[in-house]
């Protein structure tokens, strides 16, 4: 008896420590630690003139040159709210924090991952962004 109760408590032991350790595993897995782009280097340097032109153009190229890679974009803000930021001709940009810091009108530089071409508003995406001095 008392060797079947003993087989019982290392069995549920090693049950415990199987499960804690899968859930740390899927824990990793599934919240991954946040990319802080604003210190990586940019993948490309690039106008938002010639980044919107290639995305109506040569869509298909285009995503695979451009499509999760880190870009530094320069040009001129049309709109700024909060942390929403529009270049012209159609660069629409999701600031990781939100700025006031911005003149309209202005040529600005920012970086920031880009997420592709929107089909429907007719603006190329980028998230992540942070403003370049």
């Amino acid at each position: 008896m008392k060797n079947t109760s003993n087989t019982f408590k290392i069995a549920s032991l090693i049950f415990v420590v199987f499960s804690i350790f899968i859930l740390l595993v899927f824990k990793k897995y599934i919240y991954k630690k946040h990319e802080n782009i604003s210190l990586k280097n940019p993948d490309l340097v690039i106008s938002a003139d010639k980044l919107y032109y290639d995305f109506i153009n040569f869509t298909d190229s285009s995503n695979s040159k451009y499509l999760n890679k880190i870009i530094l974009i320069d040009g001129n803000l049309i709109s700024l709210d909060d942390r929403n930021i529009l270049l012209s001709p159609g660069i629409s940009i999701l600031l990781e924090k939100s700025t006031t810091k911005i003149n309209r009108k202005e040529e600005i530089k920012i970086k920031g991952r880009c997420l592709g071409f929107d089909n429907i508003l007719m603006e190329v995406k980028i998230d992540k962004a942070t403003l370049v001095n």
